[in-house]
């Protein structure tokens, strides 16, 4: 399993990241995916968005669905598709701001040519991308 794993300070309430984490419409403004699709209310378990990313030219479908809830603090999202794993976010008040955690943990298929691939590109792309996140995440949140 690979891992991409970034942190961010947000000057916003712990309320309002949460929402913004936890909200499939609010999140597909600060991520590289495309949201095709949301079903229940963004913050209970069994919830789910329908997602496509693009990866190294392809278009790569998932879908994360709430597995574990910690209103503000911790948000668990399984992701299954095409590549699956993991998306947990563990959100603190410190002072007056807030610290966001992001980590994806994740499977690339294809045995060892994706884990081939994973190495010499893919695992710099995910990370890329979440850094990309977290940096819009706090500039949507702190406006």
């Amino acid at each position: 399993m690979s891992k991409s794993e970034g942190s961010v300070t947000i000057n916003a309430s712990i309320e309002k990241v949460f929402d913004a984490i936890a909200d499939p419409e609010k999140i597909a403004r600060t991520s590289s995916g495309i949201l095709a699709g949301a079903n229940g209310k963004p913050d209970e378990p069994g919830s789910y968005a329908e997602w496509v990313y693009p990866v190294a030219g392809m278009k790569i479908h998932a879908r994360t669905t709430v597995s574990e809830v910690n209103k503000p603090n911790r948000l668990v999202q399984a992701m299954s598709g095409t590549m699956p794993g993991t998306w947990t976010w563990n959100i603190e008040q410190a002072d007056q701001a807030v610290k966001v955690d992001f980590s994806i943990d994740y499977r690339v298929p294809g045995g060892i040519l994706g884990k081939t691939a994973d190495r010499l590109f893919l695992g710099r792309m995910n990370q890329r991308n979440l850094e990309n996140t977290l940096y819009k995440l706090k500039a949507f949140c702190e406006t």
